[in-house]
């Protein structure tokens, strides 16, 4: 059996590894190693899936941030793993800056909306405590309204051709997310999964495990809870169904190929 795999077994019922070694063989094989492994139960944490479907379901949500952190990591987990830093003591390591870039392209459709629809409880135009960032990305989405909206922008910005006042726009909503995610969800998340670590997001290293293995179900069910909790937060005047159709928005970041169509073009027929 793979020494990986007994590892993520025990840490899924619970337990946490507190030390491994290998050792030669007590008959003298030369061809026999063992290794070895020293586990402690941390019944005050629990199954890392069990923590992160408590959040999900359990947890006070004053706002949609938790599920937006929750989605950014299980959509990291299965397709960006290679970003993460392991780190000793069993944590893994996420850069901010990927995060926030991950949440500008989820409330970005929710944002642009015609009606306008609250993040945070009692959010409404005009409010005292909206949420932090939407002023600094409704800029940037007021600038695309007409000229292709996210998936035009997202094909400026990777292409290097967002105007200079619009990267400094960007890099703003960036920062203020960035500040969002570290003071909000970070924090407040039960099961002490988190920590923040100057520009990075701390996590712990069996739930990172569980989003890398299992985000391709994981966010499916945080997406569901996010249109849910938008619906109780607009005191039912969004429905769950318009919620989720702006949730799951794809946009398409299609490469530049007026080049080689010219080329194409101009071969003889």
């Amino acid at each position: 059996m793979n020494p990986e795999y007994v590892v993520l077994l025990f840490e899924r019922l619970g337990f946490q590894l507190l030390r491994r070694w290998e050792e030669g063989d007590g008959l003298r094989r030369s061809t026999v190693r063992w290794n070895n492994y020293l586990f402690e139960l941390d019944t005050s944490r629990g199954r890392p899936l069990d923590r992160i479907e408590g959040v999900l379901n359990r947890d006070r949500k004053t706002a949609t941030y938790k599920l937006a952190l929750f989605r950014a990591l299980s959509e990291i987990g299965t397709m960006q793993n290679h970003q993460a830093e392991w780190l000793p003591r069993g944590e893994v390591a996420l850069p901010v800056r990927l995060i926030a870039e991950k949440w500008f392209r989820y409330y970005w459709p929710i944002f642009e909306a015609a009606e306008f629809i609250p993040q945070n409880n009692g959010e409404r135009p005009g409010c005292a405590k909206p949420v932090p960032f939407r002023k600094h990305q409704m800029k940037i989405i007021e600038a695309y309204r007409d000229r292709g909206g996210l998936s035009q922008f997202l094909v400026d910005e990777a292409g290097g051709r967002l105007p200079e006042k619009l990267r400094r726009q960007y890099l703003e909503a960036l920062k203020c997310i960035g500040t969002t995610i570290k003071q909000g969800p970070v924090v407040y998340t039960s099961g002490n999964m988190f920590r923040r670590d100057r520009g990075r997001v701390v996590i712990d290293a069996g739930a990172w495990r569980e989003f890398c293995q299992l985000g391709h179900w994981i966010e499916p069910a945080v997406v569901l809870r996010w249109a849910e909790e938008t619906n109780r937060m607009a005191g039912g005047q969004v429905t769950v169904a318009e919620v989720l159709n702006r949730l799951v928005v794809n946009p398409t970041e299609e490469r530049n190929v007026g080049g080689a169509k010219e080329v194409f073009d101009a071969l003889p027929r």
